[in-house]
């Protein structure tokens, strides 16, 4: 009954609908014999619940509309984390660690350009050049 009050006065949360109606989405273009292999393997319907359980009431309505139209666990699961990093600006690709030799040409080729410039910016603003 609160539920439906909240309906009718417009203070009610339909996230959690919406989610359900989500993950029900992604399996929708299968038929009852793949439904059956997909509660046992790796993205199956138990695991992508546990998966979108522990999500923000934010990061709920990213994975409705990130995984929008995907009728695939593991795509799904992909595009959101896609979404999500391109949200953070974090890479989508897994970084890797570099070598120090290769960290030192990374260092040289980006951030002594800097450094130079600020060095002239000093030089420009704190010499005094007599005028």
């Amino acid at each position: 009954m609160l539920t439906e009050i909240q309906k009718l006065d417009g203070t009610y949360n339909d996230i959690e609908d919406r989610m359900a109606q989500s993950i029900r989405s992604v399996y929708d273009d299968h038929g009852l014999v793949d439904r059956e292999a997909y509660l046992d393997d790796e993205f199956g319907y138990e695991k992508i619940l546990d998966y979108t359980n522990k999500l923000t009431p934010e990061q709920k309505e990213l994975w409705i509309t990130a995984t929008d139209g995907i009728h695939d666990a593991q795509k799904a699961i992909e595009a959101y984390e896609a979404e999500l990093a391109g949200i953070h600006g974090l890479p989508n690709e897994p970084s890797t660690l570099l070598s120090i030799p290769d960290t030192i040409t990374h260092l040289n080729t980006n951030l002594k350009p800097a450094f130079d410039s600020l060095h002239a910016a000093y030089q420009n603003i704190f010499t005094d050049d007599g005028a």
